[in-house]
């Protein structure tokens, strides 16, 4: 026979889907076939009818589903996950003891006989039993009519509250029970521990569930962020003190032993991937992904590129273990050798911040599962799935890759190398 089926998704709406009830035999158990297209669709990515039998629990693979306290449990996947959807009919199979068919899972006491019409559709009877004996409506209608306390004379909207979070109390289940489907509100994210608490909506929530939740994000005012902020802070300000000192100093010996020009880079390289942390706290968006990146990219390439320029200049200079001067790169032939690399990174750069060839943004929502809360929407920078970002920080690991191997080269260089009076 075919039935209606009701349930309430995660909105706290009503959702209707239409369903075949096949009775129990001798030699089978009852079915449930699912012939509600909209609801499959949604549900199962399919259009096609799925039928389910009567098993221990709910499985999806095995097509198994399972009644008790007057609902059947319906195994469903969400975000490819395995979950169970409560859902109750609008026929009540068990309101007689007359009924041939009472049992639609091979389940019948005494309690499936005196059941009668489920009101709300969250959980069984005996929570329509605790409202019942609590006298709830009654306390309404006395608290109205007399004072509610010695002190204070509640108005009717007070009352009217004070009603609905009984209701609530009494009715709603427990968020752990029987794999239901949580629906929550988060509060702000708290500076002191970066979390948010937990505010159920639609159940009460028990001992295992959780209260808070991990922020996805860091905010500024957090004692990280203060601490990146100084860090950043000193990095900048030692890193200018040493720019003045080196123009200041710019004939020592030191200096001109490593090359002011290779210092200077390397001073302003560092700068910029100092800055790109910047980008790592705070509330994320698209802008903060690319930026972070643009930085991180841009200050890598520089400061392993100088290291890889001058070691080059070095291992051009010093041959083997014989000290012999040959021909010296000139430092425009290296600037023009690091604005290729630099030209690298950005073409590369540019094509992945305008989606050239990827469809996917870099700053991504999605939702989780988390087994204690449920499923909660999530944000990320999705930057390394990017096959552009693959590449750029692969052709910075292949130019460390070459900087060491030079690096072995020019190790064989005899000490006269540090007496050398050549100036590099």
């Amino acid at each position: 026979m075919s039935t209606i089926y009701y349930f309430m998704d995660k909105n706290n709406n009503y959702v209707i889907l239409n369903a075949e009830h096949v009775k129990s035999t001798s030699t089978s158990n009852a079915k449930l076939i699912i012939k509600d297209s909209d609801f499959l669709e949604k549900y199962y990515s399919q259009t096609e009818p799925i039928e389910f039998v009567c098993g221990i629990d709910p499985n999806y693979e095995k097509k198994e589903i399972t009644y008790y306290n007057n609902r059947i449990d319906l195994p469903i996947i969400t975000n490819n996950i395995n979950t169970v959807l409560s859902i109750k009919s609008t026929n009540d199979y068990f309101n007689s003891n007359s009924n041939n068919d009472v049992s639609i899972c091979t389940v019948a006491d005494e309690m499936l006989k005196i059941a009668r019409p489920i009101q709300y559709p969250l959980n069984g009877f005996e929570k329509m039993n605790e409202i019942e004996t609590k006298e709830l409506v009654a306390r309404l209608f006395i608290n109205i009519r007399h004072q509610h306390s010695s002190d204070k004379n509640p108005t009717l909207t007070e009352n009217l509250e004070e009603f609905k979070r009984l209701m609530d109390h009494y009715i709603l289940p427990y968020c752990k029970e029987n794999n239901f489907e949580t629906n929550f509100t988060l509060s702000e994210c708290k500076v002191s521990t970066i979390k948010q608490d937990v505010y159920y909506t639609n159940c009460i929530p028990s001992e295992e569930s959780d209260k808070t939740t991990i922020c996805n994000y860091i905010p500024y005012t957090n004692a990280i962020s203060i601490f990146s902020f100084m860090i950043i802070g000193i990095s900048l300000v030692s890193g200018l003190v040493s720019f003045v000192l080196m123009l200041k100093y710019r004939k020592s010996k030191v200096l001109s032993a490593f090359g002011m020009d290779f210092s200077i880079i390397l001073l302003f390289a560092t700068f910029i991937l100092t800055i790109s942390v910047f980008f790592w706290l705070g509330e994320g968006s698209t802008a903060k992904c690319k930026l972070r990146i643009w930085f991180q990219i841009i200050g890598l390439t520089n400061i392993v590129g100088t290291i890889l320029l001058k070691e080059e200049r070095i291992s051009s200079i010093f041959i083997g273990r014989d000290v012999r001067k040959i021909f010296a790169p000139k430092m425009k032939d290296v600037y023009i050798k690091l604005g290729i690399l630099n030209l690298i990174q950005i073409t590369l750069l540019i094509l992945w911040s305008m989606n050239i060839f990827e469809e996917k943004s870099s700053f991504s929502k999605d939702v989780e599962y988390y087994p204690n809360l449920g499923y909660k929407n999530i944000e990320y920078c999705d930057i390394f799935s990017s096959n552009f970002v693959a590449v750029m920080f692969l052709f910075i690991f292949c130019m460390i890759i070459y900087t060491l191997l030079i690096s072995i080269k020019i190790r064989n260089i005899p000490k006269e190398f540090n007496e050398s009076k050549f100036i590099i």
